[in-house]
């Protein structure tokens, strides 16, 4: 084991020279990536731009101005339409009397089978 150690460091002119090739190497690759970075921040710029005046020229559209109110009127009408319809279900509950009818129905019928009774004896 110490003596791969050793051999390893003696030979320090192939290692200096592999490091510089690596060197090398990474320099040339670092050149790559800052012209590509350079290249993407320049059509970042372009498609921003192209972005913004697109946005500005639709925020001035009539189009889409008159588009916009008529959403805000229909999202008023939305929430104006469901609280109606929460005082219409309210209303239908209070007033529901069908419980009332049946029982009414049943004291009717009641009576009126009382009435036929009395007037079959008499």
């Amino acid at each position: 084991m110490e003596d791969q150690i050793a051999n390893k460091f003696k030979d320090s002119a192939f290692l200096t020279a592999g490091f510089e090739d690596e060197k090398k190497r990474i320099e040339k690759i670092k050149s790559l990536v800052l012209t590509y970075k350079n290249s993407l921040i320049k059509q970042t710029t372009q498609h921003s731009i192209k972005h913004d005046t697109r946005k500005n020229q639709i925020l001035q559209s009539d189009v889409y101005n008159r588009l916009n109110e008529i959403e805000k009127r229909l999202i008023g009408n939305e929430s104006q339409i469901y609280a109606i319809q929460q005082y219409i279900e309210q209303k239908g509950a209070e007033s529901n009397y069908q419980g009332y009818y049946n029982n009414c129905m049943v004291i009717l019928q009641e009576v009126n089978s009382e009435i036929i009774k009395k007037s079959l004896t008499n």
